[in-house]
């Protein structure tokens, strides 16, 4: 079976936090593993099957996807096997405790660790912000802006450990009151 070879333009296409997109996602995930399990004797009839349904997904969504910078997770499968797959599949291999779309991938609840993503990327902001340049006012206004919304996201899904909340907290709190120079 040949993949479509007519893609349509959509007038703006699905972009990064679309609502679509979480669907359309669980949609190829479900599609393609059917069609792996169909295809379990060779590695090639995977590969074939899988290059399929990624053909018929940017058909569908008018994206394209871009293998290298693809990566291949595996769940219960040996790490041999998964790089092995990833390396015919034109792709990277990675271990399952990843990221799409800035959640991380795991069975149950995250670690502490994956809240430490969120904590350097406060540290990161707020390194370019310079303090003394700004007033309390002007200081508010980044910390609702742009800092109270960057572990709303993660938040959403999962339970926020107390002392990670505390170490957030502290960091909005001190660039907030800091009136040293910097």
């Amino acid at each position: 079976m040949d993949p479509p070879k007519v893609s349509s333009k959509g007038l703006r296409g699905l972009q990064q936090g679309d609502p679509l997109f979480p669907p359309l996602f669980l949609i190829v995930g479900e599609a393609l593993s059917r069609m792996l399990n169909k295809g379990e004797e060779e590695d090639s009839v995977l590969v074939d099957n899988l290059h399929f349904v990624i053909r018929c997904f940017e058909v569908v969504s008018g994206l394209k996807v871009n293998l290298t910078k693809s990566k291949l997770c595996g769940i219960n499968i040996e790490p041999k096997e998964v790089s092995d797959f990833a390396q015919k599949m034109g792709c990277a291999a990675a271990s399952f405790l990843s990221s799409f779309v800035g959640l991380p991938l795991c069975t149950g609840v995250p670690p502490k660790s994956a809240w430490d993503k969120v904590i350097n990327r406060f540290e990161s902001y707020l390194t370019k912000w310079k303090c003394r340049f700004l007033s309390r006012g002007g200081r508010l206004t980044l910390i609702k802006a742009a800092l109270s919304n960057l572990p709303v996201h993660l938040m959403s899904l999962f339970r926020c450990p107390p002392s990670k909340l505390k170490s957030i907290d502290k960091l909005m709190r001190d660039f907030f009151w800091n009136d040293k120079s910097d």
